[in-house]
């Protein structure tokens, strides 16, 4: 983690985004893993009231997506506000950006499970079911050994009405 910031400070931000992704891929425990976030992620933090207050006072979805943008700036894995993008896109009609957005965050290793999943979600909702499937699965993918991943997704799919998956997450989930 050092090493890739003293890479992203001499500007080197592709062989410092290399090396925070071997870093998190040779985490061998979850505490490891735990601690890597902490050190990537520690100096990020979303100041709420301030986020609340400026989101507040906005009036239009534009200047609500100002807002949400400008925040995610601060604080760029901070799961409530993406899911917020993904929201305020979908509402403004801005399908080709919501789509971006959503395989941004895909990529992003410290994404969280809800986020993944309201992705996956929306990209089903816009007609993409082969897409929304892989973006389901990313779930399974990163934590495959954890029954609460398997029961979250089982969870989203049925909610989601795809019966079969949901069903296929479940028998797994008896398995584990």
């Amino acid at each position: 983690v050092a090493l890739a910031r003293a890479l992203a400070t001499f500007g080197e931000t592709e062989a410092a985004d290399v090396v925070r992704r071997e870093a998190i891929r040779r985490a061998e425990t979850p505490q490891e893993l735990w601690q890597i976030r902490v050190a990537l992620l520690g100096d990020e933090q979303l100041a709420l009231p301030a986020f609340r207050k400026k989101y507040g006072a906005a009036q239009t979805n534009e200047e609500r997506l100002d807002v949400v943008r400008r925040f995610l700036r601060l604080a760029p894995h901070e799961g409530t506000l993406t899911r917020r993008l993904f929201a305020l896109l979908a509402t403004m009609g801005q399908k080709e950006q919501l789509v971006l957005e959503i395989r941004a965050a895909r990529r992003d290793p410290f994404a969280d499970a809800e986020t993944l999943a309201d992705g996956a979600s929306a990209l089903l909702a816009l007609g993409e079911r082969e897409e929304a499937a892989r973006a389901f699965g990313e779930l399974i993918e990163r934590a495959p050994s954890d029954p609460h991943a398997h029961a979250y997704l089982g969870d989203r799919l049925r909610a989601e009405g795809l019966w079969a998956e949901a069903s296929a997450v479940y028998e797994r989930l008896e398995e584990l």
